[in-house]
């Protein structure tokens, strides 16, 4: 179990926005011990029990905050929705990441959960993992260093900040994440229709209006930016908010990423 205190802003985080990872139930737990440690820096991990009334200082002064927990179980799912709620007239961003253990979460005690996490929330995914714990860290992982590594640490590009992620995911309510990489000579286009296609949440399938896009390679071009922009743009409404970024990372070889998360 992870620690519930509360922690220590680290050094060289002092002008640093606080971002936060609460997982609340087991699974949801289980799926945050994976990843502890895994590199992710400049987020604090909690586990919040739905037995203790020191749960809700988890949220305090956050500035982004993601709730871990698990569809199906209401008790967790309670407990993540009041944490929410403490921090969402404080101007902090709240993102839900909800494990379904169901392929089909259309059932009627499952819509009343979802309806109480977008209520709660600003924006939420529904990830199916089964009960593959592992497929839910997995999530977690590469929607962390999405949001927080790559797009608002990033040491290349300083262009995107927690405010425009506010002014983009406000109210968004259910959104997509998709990643996807491409080699050889359409990588750019390869890589955004992956992450078009084979979303880690769900296949889109609705016309989308907001987007964030980040690119990652060792050695992009602005015409393969622009490719994988137009690919992306074809899923979209007509000029739909798009914030977009690029990341220099050496270790892609001849890869290029693309990460997606829209609504």
């Amino acid at each position: 179990m992870l620690d519930i205190s509360k922690p220590e802003t680290p050094q060289g985080r002092q002008d640093r926005e606080i971002i936060r990872v609460v997982s609340v139930g087991h699974f949801a737990d289980m799926a945050l011990e994976y990843i502890t440690g895994d590199g992710i820096e400049d987020v604090d991990f909690f586990s919040a029990s739905t037995d203790s009334p020191d749960t809700l200082d988890t949220a305090e002064g956050v500035d982004l905050l993601f709730v871990a927990v698990e569809i199906g179980c209401e008790k967790d799912v309670e407990t993540g929705c009041a944490i929410a709620e403490m921090v969402k007239d404080s101007r902090a961003l709240v993102l839900f990441v909800a494990a379904s253990q169901s392929e089909s979460i259309e059932n009627q005690a499952n819509a009343e959960m979802i309806t109480c996490v977008k209520a709660a929330s600003d924006a939420f995914f529904i990830v199916p993992c089964g009960q593959r714990i592992q497929s839910f860290a997995d999530a977690l992982r590469v929607m962390l260093r999405c949001v927080v590594t790559d797009t608002l640490f990033s040491l290349q590009d300083e262009s995107v900040d927690l405010a425009d992620l506010r002014a983009l995911f406000t109210n968004a309510g259910r959104v997509f994440f998709g990643i996807g990489t491409g080699q050889g000579e359409n990588r750019a286009t390869n890589a955004a229709q992956e992450a078009m296609n084979a979303t880690i949440t769900k296949p889109i399938s609705v016309e989308i209006s907001k987007v964030l896009m980040c690119v990652a390679g060792r050695d992009m071009s602005v015409s393969e930016i622009q490719k994988a922009t137009e690919i992306v743009n074809g899923f979209a409404a007509e000029n739909p908010e798009m914030i977009w970024c690029c990341v220099f990372d050496t270790d892609m070889g001849d890869s290029i990423r693309v990460m997606v998360i829209a609504a």
